[in-house]
């Protein structure tokens, strides 16, 4: 699992330096790109994951943002389908098991709607808004999405404790840790577009 884990983070850090040097020697947008992950904690995941979109985004904060919570919010939606997909074959869990995972679910399905919510809600920003408005509706995007890291957070604690060592663990940390980077990033972008 870890030399998956480390394929895969080299795979990602080769496609974004491919990308940064396509972008250098044709002028693509992809620089916005960059410059907007700069403060993420998963640079390279963060430009990795959006570079495709360099094209639809230009040089739109708001499109980004937008963009950026799309990747998490699937990333969120792929989590909770498999999550669902365990709790349907509860054969072999044992009751501590059972109950982390029904308490993931929970804060997994509640960081899905907070996702959702928060791409509704830039989506309003794209109409006529006042400068209140757009501090409030700001606001509740970086609480949602603080909510949903937070959320995130807590599902892998509840597996953390030695008393679940099973072969569920590693492909449950995979993919919350998965939706936590993609959630990290987005709330970075969203804290540098509300700076904007």
């Amino acid at each position: 699992m870890a030399i998956q884990t480390t394929q895969n983070l080299s795979l990602i850090i080769l496609i974004s330096f491919l990308y940064a040097l396509s972008a250098s020697a044709t002028g693509n947008p992809i620089d916005f790109i960059r410059s907007s992950c700069r403060d993420s904690f998963y640079y390279s995941a963060c430009v990795s994951s959006l570079a495709p979109y360099a094209g639809k985004v230009k040089e739109s904060p708001r499109l980004l943002a937008m963009m950026a919570l799309s990747i998490s919010a699937k990333r969120a939606r792929d989590a909770q389908f498999f999550l669902k997909t365990v709790a349907k074959y509860p054969s072999g869990l044992s009751q501590k098991e059972k109950s982390a995972l029904k308490d993931c679910l929970e804060v997994v399905g509640n960081t899905v709607g907070q996702l959702n919510d928060s791409i509704v809600e830039l989506k309003k920003l794209g109409r006529t808004w006042t400068r209140g408005e757009f501090s409030w509706r700001l606001s509740n995007v970086m609480t949602w999405v603080s909510a949903a890291l937070t959320n995130e957070g807590t599902c892998k604690d509840g597996f953390s404790s030695e008393a679940l060592d099973s072969d569920l663990k590693p492909l449950i940390d995979a993919r919350i840790g998965n939706m936590s980077m993609a959630t990290s990033n987005a709330l970075a972008i969203c804290n540098k577009f509300s700076g904007n």
